[in-house]
């Protein structure tokens, strides 16, 4: 196979290795994606040819996944084997390693791996509960399957109509808590450190963005040079897949993509053992001994978090590790309510980020075991079929049945609300128990 081009887009401010990143990052994005959707022979071309780009630990542990898909055990073994020769720091994949051990019946190297993944981090000997915890609590806040359907549900009865909007609403309220949610842990602002430039992790500037940031940087007397890369854009197929068109801006008859620069301050080693964990306990990659905080990162603080009447940059907005979303889901639901102001700032203020990453663990899994369990979940569920059972009989116009549907519906979120009540003084107790407060 031909060497990839690597270098037509490396103008304006972004060198070869990072024009090389780009291209990695796209075709392990296209391997990826192509897993998800079965392809597997195809998804092991484009990541063999990330990794002859540049050969990174969490392609191997991607191209061992792909095998283990088509029942290749051999190859996938390899492949796992390199991955923690490239990052033997990885629980992870100790983790993966030890599973492949035990599907082949080789018990004693299953549970040496396992002993591995632990020492590295003890929430291992858990994480499939802690995975799918997550994944039950930030599902109750996106109900993305519920909003689409509230936004094509009709009704001409006037009070399924109002029921609508107002499920609609509380709906849009939830998934609006962890979308725009600063969590104001006292963290070094990890999500600002990127290892490579920022073009590489999506960290984009839109055209409104980059107006309301040029009058920030002028009015404070400060060179744009210093805080705004560019790079010039180009229609090759990697870019215009990774790179959204409306971030790109045509200026003076050619296209390019604005993104902010890193500065010169990195993570310190003692900060790096305590990363915060991604939203499905997954290790942030762009965070390493080689990251470099974002120039516009002050005092551990975004500059421009709110110019242009944009909350922070899209990229920026989006991330939210772990221990963010647990906090802001704690702050949501007042676990805290009742401590004085100060006090409540304290409980975090005062512990370091390894102690606050424990916390949101525990927190995490008490909060599913009492608010986000099944039997509220059913009835959450039981609740949005007979509200879209009214809608039917509604637009059927069984005046009957539609009746019948919201009494069962309003009946439903009653005891919804007083369970939910219940169980939220319940996880109230919990976790100040585990909180020491």
């Amino acid at each position: 196979m031909a060497k990839e081009d690597t270098n037509s887009h490396s103008k304006g401010g972004v060198g070869d290795s990072d024009a090389l990143g780009l291209m990695e990052k796209y075709l392990h994005s296209q391997g990826a994606a192509l897993h998800d959707k079965g392809r597997y022979d195809e998804a092991i071309d484009f990541f063999q040819r990330a990794v002859r780009l540049d050969d990174q630990s969490y392609t191997r542990y991607h191209l061992c996944l792909t095998h283990i898909e088509k029942k290749d055990f051999d190859k996938a073994l390899r492949e796992i084997n390199r991955a923690i020769e490239l990052n033997p720091s990885v629980a992870k994949y100790y983790h993966r390693r030890s599973r492949m051990w035990q599907s082949m019946g080789d018990r004693v190297r299953a549970d040496e791996d396992y002993e591995r993944a632990v020492a590295l981090d003890l929430d291992y000997a858990r994480v499939d509960q802690i995975r799918s915890t997550f994944e039950t609590v930030e599902r109750s806040f996106s109900g993305v399957e519920m909003i689409e359907w509230c936004a094509t549900a009709q009704a001409k009865n006037k009070e399924i109509g109002s029921l609508l909007r107002d499920f609609e609403g509380s709906l849009k309220k939830l998934r609006e808590t962890v979308e725009s949610a600063s969590c104001g842990l006292p963290c070094p602002a990890y999500c600002c450190h990127f290892d490579g430039e920022t073009i590489r992790h999506g960290v984009h500037i839109g055209a409104w963005k980059l107006a309301a940031i040029r009058s920030f940087l002028k009015e404070g007397g400060l060179a744009e040079s210093d805080f705004l890369g560019k790079m010039e854009f180009a229609s090759e197929e990697h870019l215009v897949r990774l790179i959204p068109p409306h971030y790109v801006l045509k200026e003076r008859e050619r296209e390019s993509v604005y993104y902010p620069k890193r500065g010169k301050k990195g993570l310190a080693k003692a900060l790096l053992k305590y990363l915060p964990k991604g939203r499905a306990y997954e290790d942030l990659l762009w965070i390493n001994e080689k990251s470099r905080a974002c120039a516009f990162l002050y005092d551990r603080k975004c500059m421009i978090h709110d110019l242009g009447d944009e909350p922070s940059l899209p990229a920026c907005r989006e991330f939210l590790c772990m221990t963010g979303f647990v906090f802001v889901t704690l702050k949501h639901l007042d676990i805290f309510q009742d401590l004085p102001e100060a006090e409540e700032a304290s409980q975090i203020r005062a512990r370091s980020m390894a102690r606050l990453n424990r916390l949101a663990v525990e927190a995490l899994l008490i909060l599913g075991r009492t608010l986000y369990g099944e039997r509220l979940s059913r009835l959450r569920a039981a609740g949005y079929e007979a509200l879209k059972a009214a809608t039917r009989a509604d637009t059927a116009e069984h005046s009957g049945d539609a009746t019948r549907c919201i009494a069962e519906y309003r009946h439903v979120t009653d005891e919804y609300e007083k369970l939910f009540a219940m169980q939220r003084e319940l996880a109230k107790r919990e976790i100040k128990i585990v909180f020491g407060v």
